[in-house]
């Protein structure tokens, strides 16, 4: 019945994105993230789907030549690794897919 009802909700949430944002708002909420965190993340979250999007589109094939850029961008800004820099903020899961 879980299983159902998951499925049901996706489904809904394809019609109505509406649906989708108010899940994942509610998400963050639970784990913690304050309005104002929740505010810069969505951005962001568009940010990288355009990015890799557009690397996808060129050059970039998907799996591992996606992160290892994704991990170069992230050392040029950070000096970390996403890896070092998810664990330096306790953003456990935040930025997989």
């Amino acid at each position: 019945m879980w299983i159902i009802e998951i499925g049901k909700e996706r489904i809904e949430e394809t019609i109505d994105l509406k649906l989708t944002i108010e899940r994942v708002l509610e998400i963050y909420l639970k784990k913690g993230y304050g309005n104002e965190r929740i505010n810069q993340r969505l951005p962001t979250i568009q940010v990288i789907k355009e990015l890799t999007d557009m690397w996808n589109s060129y050059v970039v094939k998907k799996g591992v030549e996606c992160t290892i850029f994704t991990n170069e961008i992230a050392k040029a800004w950070s000096g970390m690794t996403t890896r070092q820099y998810k664990n330096l903020k306790v953003l456990k899961g935040e930025f997989e897919r």
